[in-house]
């Protein structure tokens, strides 16, 4: 139960970090961080169509993307020896 508890902040840091750097509605940021953590930090095909200004090179927030990236990255750090991913 502690496990969980102890994602359950990590998931909630991510997602705050992702609201940071981008303005968004709260599912969206949560898709954004359960894509990235299930991906092992690395952005989809189906994440980069699903938010094409963000993820896709020349659209309008793509500068942006590495910074998203890293804060969940950030959030989860640690979590790969416990959870195998």
């Amino acid at each position: 139960m502690a496990q969980e508890a102890m994602l359950l902040r990590k998931h909630d840091r991510a997602r705050v970090a992702v609201k940071s750097v981008v303005e968004m509605p709260g599912r969206d940021a949560d898709r954004i961080v359960r894509s990235l953590k299930q991906a092992n930090r690395s952005v989809s095909n189906k994440l980069r169509k699903e938010f094409p200004d963000l993820f896709e090179q020349g659209r309008r927030l793509f500068e942006r993307s590495g910074q998203l990236v890293a804060a969940v990255r950030e959030a989860f750090e640690g979590d790969e020896a416990h959870n195998g991913d």
